[in-house]
This record gives C-alpha cells, sequence and structure tokens, in this order.
C-alpha cells in the first residue's frame, strides 16, 4: 500500500561491540608518550589501525542507516507538496500583514509629525506674545501668554488595532552604502581568503597583523 512505510528491525549489537573496544583504545591513547623513533612507529601503526577500523564501523553504519534514509526520503517526499503549499502561503500572508502594519506606523507617524509641528508652532507663538508684552511692561499679560506656552502639547496619535493572533516586534535592516566609511571595529577580516593566500605562497609572504604557523599535517598512511 502507497500510505503504508514499513521501518526493518536493526541490529546494533556491532556498535555496542564497537564502543567496549574503542574505551580501551581511547585510555591506552591518553597514556601514550612519543620522544622516540621506536614511540612514534608505534604510535603510527596505531594510527593506521584506528583509521581502518573507523572506515569499517562507518561501512556497517551505513548499512544500517541507508534502508532508513530511503524511509525518511519517502515520508518527506510524501509531506514536501502540503507543506511547501503552506509555506508559501504563510509567507503570502506574513509579506501583505507585514506591509500593512507598515504602512499604518509610517501614516501613524506623519500625523504625529503634524500634530507635533502644529504644537510646536502654536507654542512658538505664544511665547512670542509673551515676550511682547514683556517688551511693553505688561507682566501678568506675559506670564498668561507664557503659560498658555508651556500647555501646548500635541495630542499622541493612537497606534494601528493589532490583529489577533498576531504578535510584532520592530526591526531594523541595514544597507552598505560606503565601505570606506564604517568605523575599524565593524570590519571582520576575511580569514578564510588570507588563509588560502597563504597556504597558495606556502607561507613565504607575509601579512601585516598576521602570524604565520607553520605545521605537519598527516596526509596518507598505510
Amino acid at each position: 500500500m502507497d500510505n503504508v512505510i514499513e521501518i526493518p528491525a536493526i541490529n546494533t549489537e556491532k556498535a555496542d561491540t564497537a564502543f567496549t573496544e574503542a574505551t580501551e583504545v581511547l585510555n591506552s591513547a591518553k597514556g601514550v608518550i612519543i620522544k622516540t623513533p621506536e614511540q612514534a612507529q608505534r604510535a603510527g601503526d596505531w594510527r593506521n589501525r584506528i583509521k581502518t577500523k573507523l572506515k569499517e564501523l562507518d561501512d556497517d553504519r551505513k548499512e544500517l542507516t541507508r534502508p532508513l534514509d530511503e524511509i525518511k526520503k519517502k515520508i518527506m517526499d510524501k509531506y514536501r507538496p502540503a507543506v511547501e503549499r503552506l509555506e508559501e502561503a504563510y509567507r503570502i500572508f506574513d509579506r501583505g500583514l507585514s506591509g500593512y502594519l507598515a504602512e499604518q506606523e509610517r501614516i501613524r507617524q506623519e500625523q504625529q509629525r503634524k500634530l507635533d509641528e502644529e504644537a510646536r508652532k502654536k507654542r512658538e507663538a505664544a511665547e512670542a506674545k509673551a515676550a511682547e508684552w514683556a517688551e511693553k511692561g505688561n507682566e501678568k499679560k506675559a506670564e498668561e501668554w507664557a503659560e498658555k506656552a508651556e500647555t501646548v502639547i500635541a495630542p499622541v496619535v493612537a497606534t494601528p488595532p493589532k490583529v489577533e493572533g498576531i504578535t510584532t516586534r520592530d526591526d531594523w535592516e541595514i544597507e552598505i552604502t560606503n565601505t570606506n566609511a564604517i568605523p575599524r571595529e565593524w570590519l571582520v577580516p576575511d580569514v578564510q581568503a588570507i588563509s588560502k593566500f597563504v597556504k597558495s605562497t606556502k607561507g613565504m609572504k607575509q601579512i601585516p597583523g598576521v602570524k604565520i604557523i607553520p605545521k605537519k599535517v598527516i596526509v596518507k598512511s598505510r
């Protein structure tokens, strides 16, 4: 049946045996001292045996997991069409709601800016009147207009009504307009490019601010 996927029984006895053997090898490795050619040769022989054992374990593991990988693929393929369509629909609604909320916030800010500007003009006009009466020597009138100036406050525009079930948070994006103007603390060295250059020049060309550390890497063994 296309709607039923059977999972085979899996015997992991080899893994349990390998764990016991690997623990013994690890304990021995922790006590290894390499100071003589003979000790180095023994360490090299052990390293090569471990590498062979790792290959054997990897082959055993793949033999067990390959059927599971195929089963997983079948399950993923079954669910993928529905998941992809729902994810696309989700993104459409997400973009639409995000655009709507951003536009409502822009309108609110614009309305608030206009109210703030109107309040500023009224406040300055009242302050001017206060100064005018003060010059004329009428302190009472000057105080009245000064008090009026202090009471001129722009009303706060209400935020747009929330969409039930939707939670928002403020976020900001950036666009680099001039890399040369960016402060040094925000510039990160391209370690990958530097490493590639040092390897290609075999460490013979120095780079200011970079310490080149040579080392031996074992690339081949019996």
